[in-house]
């Protein structure tokens, strides 16, 4: 099994798109679960991969450690969990130098705020990344930049 996080309108073939919004009618492709409820809707050990795209910031920086420890406890041994999320450090940076206008990094750091769930509640950089994602017992792969996210990969130890 592979889970697609957050999926929004990035429906995968092949994978279990979750959303919190009820975006399409439940499915083998499509469940619509919050991400504090994943923990009783999916078996541990199941997934051999997670991708969790421009969702994790949505979680209030309180919640976010805990929905690591179960996205973590989801993956089977070996599997990989890939994480985006806005990187606090770029958009600052470019803010301060004036390469980046405030309403951009307004929008960046807080969400586009068109919907209810679309609020973003905690921040990233490079190193948190690595934090959290040893913090939950993945080996990290892989950190980088991209653009103004935060890429990173963690896999499961066998």
């Amino acid at each position: 099994m592979k889970l697609n996080i957050g999926c929004g309108q990035d429906l995968r073939s092949g994978w279990l798109n979750v959303d919190s919004r009820q975006l399409y009618p439940d499915s083998d492709e499509f469940m619509c679960c919050d991400l504090l409820s994943l923990d009783g809707r999916i078996a541990d050990e199941a997934a051999d991969e997670i991708a969790a795209m421009d969702v994790l910031e949505h979680v209030g920086w309180r919640e976010v450690d805990a929905v690591l420890v179960v996205l973590t406890r989801k993956l089977r041994p070996g599997g990989l969990l890939f994480v985006q999320a806005p990187d606090l450090e770029h958009i600052a940076a470019d803010f301060l130098s004036g390469s980046l206008n405030h309403y951009a990094a307004q929008r960046y750091l807080y969400g586009d705020q068109g919907y209810p769930e679309n609020t973003h509640r905690n921040v990233w950089s490079t190193a948190e990344a690595a934090r959290r994602l040893e913090m939950v017992g993945l080996k990290v792969e892989r950190v980088e930049r991209i653009n103004y996210n935060i890429r990173a990969w963690g896999r499961k130890q066998l």
